[in-house]
């Protein structure tokens, strides 16, 4: 139901989100979209911020200076979610893990640098524990 009233509020732009969650404030969605399977369980997935109090939507990235410019859609994420508490963001892309205290935040941290598709998966579960049981 919330998705459907969601259409209703940002009529000029189509978002078509898969999947939502709410910040721990209650202030930020965090939308899903362009969700493409890579195993049982994971996917890769472009989001959108859209802050209540102000009805903007934005297109999430893992840091600030991506954000420079116009962008239209961020980049495809490994996983994106809400920390416990506030509005602060972790974020994988490319098996590295990033956290942002806001998601307009000027502000961004790279959490790890090791990650190495089908070798180190930071953040994500490995392939292996997705299989059938």
């Amino acid at each position: 139901m919330l998705l459907l009233q969601f259409y209703r509020v940002i009529n000029k732009r189509v978002l078509e989100p898969a999947s939502y969650s709410v910040s721990a404030d209650r202030r930020f969605l965090l939308l899903a979209q362009s969700i493409s399977k890579i195993h049982r369980h994971s996917y890769l997935a472009k989001y959108t911020v859209y802050d209540i109090l102000t009805t903007e939507s934005y297109p999430l990235t893992p840091l600030p200076d991506e954000v420079g410019g116009v962008i239209t859609e961020g980049p495809p994420l490994l996983l994106a979610a809400w920390t416990p508490k506030g509005h602060g963001l972790i974020t994988v892309k490319d098996y590295d893990i990033f956290y942002r205290p806001a998601p307009r935040s000027s502000t961004g941290y790279r959490v790890t640098e090791t990650g190495v598709p089908g070798t180190i998966h930071n953040g994500v579960p490995d392939w292996l524990y997705e299989g059938n049981y």
